[in-house]
């Protein structure tokens, strides 16, 4: 995800927001990789509260991107 936000930002020149569902478990995964990649937003679902196979945690999304180190 981290090379796909990238390549995209580099030919755009506008935001780039993603909205990945979870449903094979890899919407953290995905998410974490997109900010790395250079995306400015992700779509997150707070406690669970989410459209269909729900999105990325935003309790998970938000220590994760906090942390003092990287992952």
């Amino acid at each position: 995800m981290r090379r796909l936000i990238s390549y995209i930002k580099q030919r755009l020149e506008i935001p780039i927001f993603v909205h990945i569902h979870n449903d094979f478990g890899l919407a953290m995964a995905s998410s974490f990789g997109a900010f790395e990649g250079g995306a400015k937003g992700v779509d997150a679902g707070i406690l669970g509260l989410a459209d269909r196979a729900g999105v990325t945690p935003m309790e998970e999304l938000v220590v994760a991107t906090t942390l003092p180190f990287k992952l």
